[in-house]
């Protein structure tokens, strides 16, 4: 039977020789008979665990089964449940960074520590057998394919730059991908009693170094969702630095090993335990650290400083000290890496100058990745700000800079932002949206070879509201010229006019037009052509992104009504009736939006010495 059990671990976890041959990506064979099949395992059975409590020093926990589940985590999946001992177990129970962790049996490898129950008062754990963590995580791709965003449409890029609180804002932006198996009690607040009843994923620790706990407060809500633990701390992520050589001592089994998310000058690492290493291959976590999939992130060997004891949880603190490869697959069953595989990163380069006219340099990385990329842009930017100025108080923030694309235009970054508590985290979505939508297209040929930005703050609030509107003429002719005055307020009681010429189109309709003078975002919110817009390709993508409307000038628009639509992303005017009739037939099946509205002429303002907001709207005839 032993040996019928050890057939079929075979065929379940290991590709064959012909399968090997050709896909170079699926690795060495293994050596199944190191394993002890999770069929053969039995209540009472007892074994011992390897992990790293401090530096990189081995060491030996024990633990008892007290039975396996079937149709767990997932479904045609088991999982063994076991009660540990030893170390410094009796302190710190079942520790955040201790997923992976390899467990024996007769001196065969079991499986990983995984999973653990919330509170529980002493070191009761899940582990997920190795033959099931192989199987998922065998293949290594060589490059992930882009991911759809998840619905970020040009409607939230445009909401992110005028809202009112950075919390809806964020709200708007469609979060990472949640880890499957985390529990409802553990994710839904009117379960919360019962979380400490249910199996979960061990925390991922993810240390933070040069993001301070109150930023890191701010994007609480998202790491909360991806099952991180994130914490501002000495540690985290890599410097950027060549990737070291591996050697037969690197990432063995029950070592501590750290994904790379950021590095540099800002840096943030997720720590966790090697479960096994195949060759190159290394098998670590024992559950999905973000459940990305296919994906490429540096992985790094790590000291660990501290094992903290906390009621709550217990946690590792680890130092990254030489990266020796990349995260390739993030799967249900754990994380797999390939050894010697360089990660791709996006390089982030800041340029800073505080309201003390001091200017200070960042240089970064941030993991490619459409979820978390952007994620990571809006900390470390925000951090850029409140790491010198206030952050509750009068500020005004003014953001330029590229996001540099390869064969295609880059995309230019030009806002100003203020206000007295909210002014850093628009400036930070103001590029990580972008970003996201980018990296999101699900286009394969988005690569982002860089970020440069350039930021500067001062302690005022350079804001004003748009009052009103005046004509020097109310009928114009084709082809002549109307001044348009626009009167602005500043929170202090001061007003300003600004004179505008306007020429008429020589081809502008006869009648009544409507002439709208309003602010880049008020202006874009209103815009019916990017109603329902989908790119159909990264450069109309592009494109779009960088037409859209800056937030800190003002823009005049020439408005008639209009039997208009937006056909397949192409915007048609003045359309006749018959037309118009087929476009909202309920027979068509094209990407169609009706326009209620056509813009005849347009004009982009220089920006004002403050940012003017709000719009006004008045109406003028054009005659013969």
């Amino acid at each position: 039977m032993k040996h019928l059990c050890l057939a079929l671990l075979l065929l379940y976890c290991v590709p064959t020789v012909s399968q090997a041959q050709a896909s170079p990506q699926s690795g060495p064979a293994v050596d199944v008979s190191k394993y002890f099949p999770v069929e053969d395992v039995r209540t009472g059975m007892r074994g011992y665990g390897l992990t790293t409590f401090t530096g990189t020093t081995l060491e030996r926990f024990e633990f008892e089964v007290l039975g396996v589940v079937d149709g767990q985590p997932n479904p045609r999946q088991r999982l063994i449940l076991a009660r540990l001992s030893g170390g410094m177990l009796e302190k710190t129970r079942v520790f955040a960074g201790m997923s992976g962790s390899p467990v024996y049996i007769d001196g065969r490898l079991v499986g990983a520590v995984a999973y653990t129950f919330a509170f529980a008062s002493e070191p009761i754990a899940g582990i997920t057998p190795i033959g099931q963590m192989i199987s998922l995580l065998r293949d290594v791709p060589s490059s992930p394919a882009n991911q759809s965003s998840g619905g970020l449409s040009f409607r939230d890029l445009v909401a992110t730059r005028s809202s009112a609180s950075p919390s809806d804002a964020l709200k708007r932006l469609p979060g990472p991908n949640s880890i499957s198996g985390l529990s409802a009690a553990a994710a839904a607040p009117v379960l919360s009693s019962y979380a400490g009843q249910s199996l979960r994923p061990i925390a991922t620790p993810v240390a933070f170094s040069g993001v301070s706990q109150s930023v890191i407060d701010v994007f609480a809500p998202e790491f909360e969702r991806m099952g991180l633990m994130a914490v501002a701390a000495p540690g985290g992520g890599s410097p950027i630095e060549p990737m070291s050589a591996a050697t037969p001592d690197t990432l063995k089994p029950g070592s501590s090993v750290v994904v790379s998310l950021i590095r540099g000058d800002y840096s943030a690492g997720a720590s966790g335990t090697v479960t096994e290493r195949v060759g190159d291959r290394i098998f670590a976590f024992g559950h999905p650290f973000l459940n990305l999939g296919a994906t490429t992130m540096p992985m790094a060997e790590s000291d660990v400083i501290v094992v903290v004891p906390n009621l709550n949880n217990s946690f590792k603190f680890a130092i990254p000290t030489r990266t020796v490869g990349s995260i390739g697959q993030d799967r249900s069953s754990g994380i797999g890496g390939l050894l010697g595989r360089a990660p791709r990163m996006i390089p982030v380069r800041v340029s800073f100058k505080n309201s003390k006219g001091e200017t200070n340099l960042y240089n970064y990385e941030i993991i490619s990745d459409p979820q978390l990329a952007p994620l990571f842009l809006n900390i470390t930017l925000m951090s850029t700000v409140t790491g010198s100025e206030r952050q509750i108080g009068d500020q005004t923030i003014d953001v330029r800079g590229t996001i540099r694309l390869a064969g295609q235009p880059a995309i230019a970054l030009e806002n100003r932002f203020a206000g007295s508590s909210n002014a850093a985290t628009a400036a930070a979505l103001s590029i990580g949206t972008p970003m996201q939508l980018l990296l999101g297209s699900g286009f394969r040929d988005v690569n982002v070879e860089g970020v440069d930005v350039t930021i500067s703050a001062t302690e005022d609030l350079s804001i004003g509201s748009l009052t009103k509107l005046r004509v020097s003429q109310t009928r114009v002719g084709r082809g002549e010229t109307v001044e348009l005055q626009a009167f602005a307020r500043t929170d202090d009681g001061v007003e300003y006019v600004e004179r505008i010429p306007i020429v008429i189109p020589r081809d502008a309709p006869l009648g009544k037009v409507a002439v709208l003078v309003g602010d880049g975002a008020t202006i874009a919110q209103s815009d019916e052509s990017f109603a329902g817009f989908s790119p159909t390709n990264l450069s109309q993508l592009v494109s779009a992104i960088n037409r859209l409307k800056k937030n800190d000038r003002l823009y005049v628009k020439l408005l008639r009504a209009s039997g208009g639509a937006v056909v397949e992303n192409q915007a048609m005017t003045a359309l006749p009736p018959s037309v118009l009739s087929t476009l909202e037939s309920p027979r068509s099946t094209s990407a169609v939006t009706m326009l209620q509205t056509a813009t005849i002429f347009e004009k982009e303002l220089a920006p004002a010495r403050f940012i003017v907001t709000g719009q006004q709207v008045i109406q003028i005839d054009v005659v013969r």
